[in-house]
């Protein structure tokens, strides 16, 4: 998609045409006049850095209530550079099986490009394309070899299996249609996604890839700053469901440039709901667990187009599965941290 250029258009926060093609990097706490590029590990880093240093409040006084929903036009799109870590320790409590390690770790590094187009907006909300124009990843094994995928010879099982996940997912168009609020209300073209990627891939997790791009789930026409509100994604997994209460906080707005950019923090509690149907119906029992889920980030959102400008979330969870044999019990236990960073890194208007 075509990059953006300089900063022009109206300046008090209003939504409609006669706005220019933005830099997300200008129009947001940290730029000026500083256009990023591919989003390298260094300036992961330093998104990571600015965001938590980026100030919420805007300037002293009553702060008017801001339009957080987004006010697209039909024609418009955005660029989103992608950034995501995640380390994944697995260990037994006690004497672990026999020929199992007692701690293994293994950690993932993905980096991508996201398009979005938006194609018809109505009462309805909008309907948008969800490109992904470009996927990598890197894998830690727990022998400390970093694989990269693609690239390798691909005889590593983990490179093996990501391989077949990412070169399904590259080039994808996913059709998404979102309520006025915000909210993914349906998805569309990912069937043939699915099965490229032999199984791996399902509904569910499209539709929460599509909710944390340009729009905000749930929002509301009119917030104050300090206003709060809240969104449950429920997604099904391999021996459950996983349920994300996320609470949003409307931290404060600023004038950037002549941007209205909106500061949200978001956190979110997890929770793990076991079907047993999916479960191994023979052998010995098995429990499982989420004793710890939890997620913070921050949202800065362009509310000329009440669209995300860039986010970051950080998250921890912590599952114990506990296998009963008939001479003992044996838990194992799978901690996973994570680090997403997606940042706007070109958009135009819908006359260009």
């Amino acid at each position: 998609m075509p990059s953006g250029r300089g900063i022009t258009g109206p300046t008090d926060g209003t939504r409609g045409k006669g706005r220019a093609p933005r830099s997300a990097w200008e129009a947001s706490p940290f730029g000026g006049g500083v256009i990023l590029g591919p989003m390298t590990p260094r300036s992961a880093w330093l998104l990571l850095v600015l965001f938590a240093l980026a100030p919420a409040g805007g300037a002293a006084g009553v702060e008017p209530s801001r339009d957080l929903r987004p006010g697209w036009e039909a024609g418009e799109t955005a660029t989103y550079e992608l950034w995501l870590k995640r380390r994944r320790v697995h260990r037994f409590e006690g004497q672990p099986p026999p020929g199992a390690p007692a701690k293994r770790a293994v950690t993932y590094q993905v980096t991508g490009t996201i398009g979005w187009r938006v194609d018809a907006v109505g009462d309805f909300g909008a309907r948008c394309r969800m490109v992904i124009e470009r996927i990598r990843a890197a894998i830690t094994t727990p022998d400390g070899t970093t694989h990269e995928v693609p690239g390798g010879d691909g005889s590593h099982p983990a490179t093996k299996q990501m391989g077949e996940t990412l070169s399904a997912l590259r080039g994808a168009t996913i059709d998404v249609e979102l309520a006025p609020d915000g909210t993914v209300a349906e998805i569309g073209g990912y069937e043939s996604v699915i099965e490229a990627s032999g199984g791996q891939l399902e509904k569910q997790g499209f539709v929460e890839m599509a909710s944390r791009v340009a729009a905000v789930p749930s929002a509301p026409a009119e917030a104050a700053p300090g206003a709060s509100w809240t969104h449950t994604i429920t997604g099904r997994r391999a021996m459950g469901s996983l349920e994300q209460a996320v609470s949003y906080r409307l931290a404060g707005v600023r004038e950037i440039a002549g941007i209205p950019v909106a500061t949200i923090d978001t956190r979110a509690e997890l929770s793990f709901d076991v079907n047993r149907a999916r479960m191994p119906q023979r052998g010995p029992k098995i429990d499982i667990a989420m004793t710890d889920g939890a997620r913070t980030g921050r949202i800065l959102l362009d509310l000329q187009r009440g669209e995300v400008v860039g986010r970051h979330a950080e998250e921890t969870r912590r599952l114990e599965m506990r296998v009963h044999m008939p001479q003992r019990t044996i838990t194992q236990i799978i901690e996973t941290t994570s680090r997403r960073q997606l940042l706007r890194i070109a958009e135009t208007d819908a006359d260009d």
